[in-house]
């Protein structure tokens, strides 16, 4: 049998469309994600890891960044919104059945003090400011690669400390 390493992914969500705070993002809960980026359909998979990405929205440059962390517990497939009501705004690409995934969380830091990583303070680090989500920042999932899962894994495992 061959041993896969899990992947890791970073998902990002505007927080101006649909409310990424403490009252969805719960330790344990299942959350379902929409994947945009449909070539990644094949690619995501049970047991692999994800970020949950808050963007900036209307909050400010203090607002966006890694809020969450999980695991995604089945595999991509067309699937009902599950929460179709929560939505503050749709995007106009919105379906209700789409390509989504469910994620299990596992920690959630929505604010600096739980451990949040700021966006505003991974642009000006030397590694992380060249990640993808840092340059083409519409997108909607993020594919790390090894090196930077690494990186990811330690800068969320420090912020705590």
């Amino acid at each position: 049998m061959i041993n896969i390493m899990p992947q890791s992914w970073i998902f990002q969500g505007n927080p101006d469309l649909f409310p990424l705070d403490n009252n969805y993002l719960k330790i344990g809960a299942k959350i379902r994600w929409e994947v945009k980026q449909k070539h990644y359909k094949d690619t995501i998979k049970p047991g692999d890891i994800v970020y949950i990405w808050r963007s900036d929205g209307s909050g400010g440059e203090l607002y966006g960044g890694l809020i969450a962390k999980g695991r995604i517990v089945d595999k991509v497939d067309r699937m009902a919104d599950d929460c179709p009501n929560l939505w503050k705004q749709k995007p106009d690409d919105y379906n209700l059945v789409d390509l989504r995934v469910d994620i299990e969380l596992d920690e959630v830091r929505t604010k600096k003090s739980d451990g949040m990583l700021r966006r505003y303070e991974l642009k000006q680090d030397d590694i992380f400011k060249s990640f993808r989500i840092m340059k083409l920042r519409q997108e909607t999932n993020y594919l790390l690669s090894e090196q930077e899962a690494n990186y990811t894994d330690q800068l969320w495992n420090n912020a705590i400390k």
